[in-house]
């Protein structure tokens, strides 16, 4: 049996970049002997409702139409965040035979035979309710820090003092700012808006600066 494959690709940003993910999948079909016969990319945040998702929709036309029996992902997140969306995806694609591989884990949902593989599927369910409910518990947190800044008077949003160019890139990510300013660490903070560390450290040096030129 000749095993055809979709790649699904997602990130978060525009000024993310999907290449690493399609290179490893790449590879690892190739490994497999799977034709990729697509390459689907999206730039969205993942806890957007699937039905929404202009990539998820392509992907179900390409699976019910048979054009492959195999979906690849670089994570579960890839699917999305919002636990009832990714499930009901991972049961669409289950039940039109399509098998999930999930390349972090190195699991499919479906064996050989094309049964279910009760293993991964518990796997995928717990991951997707452990993603979304970790984003859940960073906002509340952060909605409440936020709540707790203003009533102790700290300033948020832009710095006093910026030049037109940085003022406008930092009110652009206010949001980001706001998170930054409760402490959070860089890492935690790129997790929580979905954008990289990259993005997160340019705005933080940008806000220095700010900070500085305004002292």
């Amino acid at each position: 049996m000749i095993n055809k494959a979709a790649i699904l690709v997602r990130v978060s940003s525009k000024g993310q970049d999907y290449n690493r993910q399609i290179q490893d999948l790449t590879k690892i079909s190739k490994a497999k002997n799977w034709d990729v016969v697509d390459i689907i990319t999206e730039k969205i945040s993942g806890a957007t409702d699937s039905n929404k998702r202009e990539g998820i929709k392509k992907l179900l036309d390409g699976a019910k139409s048979g054009r492959y029996n195999k979906v690849m992902i670089s994570e579960i997140s890839r699917l999305g965040r919002n636990t009832i969306g990714t499930l009901n995806i991972l049961n669409e694609l289950n039940q039109l035979k399509v098998s999930v591989y999930v390349h972090d884990l190195n699991i499919e949902t479906l064996d050989d035979d094309g049964n279910v593989n009760f293993q991964a599927e518990m796997l995928c369910h717990m991951l997707t309710l452990y993603s979304s409910r970790e984003r859940e518990n960073l906002i509340f947190r952060i909605n409440s820090g936020l709540d707790y800044a203003r009533k102790s008077g700290v300033i948020l949003g832009r710095p006093v003092g910026s030049n037109e160019d940085k003022e406008s890139f930092l009110k652009k990510h206010k949001h980001i700012i706001n998170t930054l300013r409760l402490g959070l660490s860089i890492r935690k903070t790129a997790k929580l808006h979905e954008v990289s560390t990259t993005t997160v450290q340019k705005i933080k040096r940008a806000l220095n600066d700010s900070l500085e030129k305004a002292a």
